[in-house]
């Protein structure tokens, strides 16, 4: 016999990701000049990358090369075009909305973990920017991480989760 508490956050939980996947996929297709710009640019410098141009000695990144370079390993391994890159985005953000789940249900329980990822999916700038190729679309799910592992430090006191949410926030930054 199914618990209906669990079952109940279980149905919670699947409605706050159905509203998530529909918010990301509305207007997948239109861009912003003035939004999209940096994520153009984006995938231009991880496609210099790929050509053999060196960064800062044959042209300048304006961006930080982590996150072109996580760029230029999708454009080359899965053959990724510039549209491709906003599914990419989408699993990132879809990534930041599990472990804002389970920081809530590590916190209190799993209700707690569906309400914080139902704040998350309605977040305005999370909305606006979520569908955008921006660096921050790599770095939330990162720093969502080391949050959830320094917090399970403090509750279990195992150096190993420290270490582990030192070293996701040193590749973060």
């Amino acid at each position: 016999m199914v618990n209906k508490n669990e079952l109940l956050s279980k149905i919670l939980f699947l409605f706050v990701i159905i509203l998530f996947i529909s918010t990301r996929f509305y207007m997948h297709d239109y861009l912003n000049d003035w939004v999209d710009y940096d994520g153009a640019c984006y995938y231009l410098d991880a496609e210099h990358l790929l050509e053999g141009y060196a960064p800062y000695k044959d042209f300048i990144l304006v961006h930080p090369l982590p996150f072109i370079l996580f760029l230029a390993f999708f454009i080359k391994f899965f053959n990724f075009s510039f549209m491709d890159m906003f599914y990419l985005v989408y699993a990132l953000n879809f990534l930041g909305l599990l472990i804002i789940y389970k920081i809530g249900k590590l916190l209190k329980d799993k209700y707690f973990g569906v309400f914080l990822a139902f704040i998350y999916t309605i977040d305005p700038i999370i909305l606006t920017f979520g569908k955008r190729l921006f660096m921050e679309s790599l770095l939330i799910p990162l720093i969502l991480a080391s949050v959830y592992y320094i917090l399970k430090y403090c509750i279990e006191k195992k150096k190993t989760y420290a270490y582990l949410s030192f070293f996701i926030c040193g590749i973060a930054f």
